[in-house]
């Protein structure tokens, strides 16, 4: 009937009009959940990038870090090289003084030498050569010494006769004497002895070292097993082994 159809035409009227609700409701909930995921993949973005950050942060920290050590360790490096280059320079000096001071006895030694030399009326002179600083910085200890006669070379001391050896052999022990005797405030003992060191010169040579001997102004004892007849006896001691004992004649 009508009033059937009527009533079935609301209630579908009614149906519709609840599914529409329930569409716009599902509508928002969609929007909703939209925006809510909006949210969260904003969230999930800033999480990132502040983890980012944070790390980020942490390393340029420890880079910091590690680069005040480095500074740290320059600094320490920079001064351990002033340090070393003080020492090295310290080293150097000392060795430049060392050399001058071992230089300079050395010629006063020559000087000495060849002044007793001259005194004994030799054509000898000596020349010493010291401590030589090379280019490096090092320094060369060693010491030379050249043998001249009338101011030429003449080689090396070996090359000499045995009076010439005698005479400068002597003239350093005198050298060395009078150095020493320098240092002395009473002026050291005036007297050299010398035991058998011209033992190796023949007779005629060992007379002639006695004789120049004469002029150095020294009070010198010549200990010797050669026999010496021209000496005057004021000035010759002779011993003697008589019966296993030195008997002086």
């Amino acid at each position: 009937s009508l009033r059937q159809l009527k009533q079935q035409k609301d209630d579908k009227n009614d149906q519709i009009e609840e599914n529409n609700e329930t569409i716009e409701n599902n509508k928002t909930t969609i929007k909703n959940q939209e925006d809510q995921i909006l949210n969260y993949k904003k969230l999930i973005k800033e999480e990132k990038a502040k983890k980012i950050s944070d790390k980020k942060k942490e390393v340029q920290d420890k880079i910091d870090d590690i680069d005040e050590s480095l500074l740290l360790l320059v600094e320490k490096n920079d001064k351990l090289i002033d340090e070393l280059s003080t020492y090295k320079n310290w080293i150097l000096n000392f060795k430049s003084f060392k050399t001058r001071l071992a230089n300079n006895s050395i010629k006063t030694i020559e000087t000495y030498a060849n002044f007793y030399l001259h005194k004994m009326k030799s054509n000898i002179r000596l020349q010493i050569d010291g401590y030589k600083q090379l280019a490096s910085g090092e320094v060369r200890e060693q010491i030379s010494c050249t043998v001249l006669r009338n101011g030429i070379d003449e080689g090396s001391y070996g090359k000499f006769s045995a009076g010439e050896r005698a005479r400068i052999d002597i003239a350093i022990t005198a050298s060395l004497q009078s150095i020493i005797n320098s240092t002395s405030k009473s002026g050291g003992l005036d007297m050299l002895f010398m035991d058998e060191v011209l033992d190796a010169v023949d007779t005629l040579g060992l007379k002639s070292i006695i004789s120049s001997l004469q002029n150095l102004g020294i009070t010198i004892m010549v200990v010797t097993q050669n026999t010496i007849d021209q000496l005057g006896q004021e000035e010759t001691i002779v011993i003697q082994k008589q019966n296993r004992k030195s008997v002086i004649l």
